[in-house]
């Protein structure tokens, strides 16, 4: 399936990456990007949307393999030398992700984080108040005499493709 889903005739393989003992570096994986989109958008035997849904199921699967690996990748790890190790050209050492706190049994923080909450829902409110107005008109309360003007438009954003892959 992996084959189905890679672009061999731009050297773009797992497989090709696995056998490989040339150093992986920043400017190699760009290199070999631009050689597959080049390779992609130049010779005309796919459609850019179809390597586009193709590329976008690799990132899945790679995702879910990297999830699958990492415990015995780790392990590997932990038998070499302690600090920074070096593999293919790539740098990799052990670092602990951080301690992770439940603040939850404090009263006050728990105060504290409710005020946020409620805070942040009052900035959501009035933002949909802002975005309301329309763009030269201004909205003035009447008892307070508050003048508001609409939000400024700092974007109008960009078009996205969105790719979502059925479950079965």
């Amino acid at each position: 399936m992996t084959e189905d889903l890679l672009f061999p005739e731009a050297g773009l393989q797992i497989d090709s990456i696995q056998k490989s003992n040339k150093d992986l570096t920043k400017k190699t994986i760009a290199e070999a990007v631009k050689k597959t989109a080049d390779s992609i958008l130049e010779d005309g035997k796919e459609n850019p949307l179809t390597s586009y849904v193709k590329i976008k199921a690799m990132e899945l699967y790679l995702k879910d393999l990297i999830k699958l690996l990492q415990p015995a990748a780790l392990e590997e790890a932990s038998g070499y030398a302690k600090g920074e190790q070096s593999i293919l050209g790539v740098d990799f050492a052990i670092a602990s992700s951080g301690k992770e706190y439940d603040f939850s049994k404090d009263i006050a923080w728990n105060d504290l984080n409710e005020s946020i909450e409620q805070i942040k829902e009052q900035i959501k409110e009035r933002q949909e108040i802002l975005k309301s107005i329309s763009v030269g008109k201004v909205l003035v309360d009447e008892d307070s005499g508050e003048v508001t003007k609409a939000a400024v438009i700092v974007s109008e954003g960009t078009d996205q493709l969105k790719i979502t892959f059925r479950k079965k």
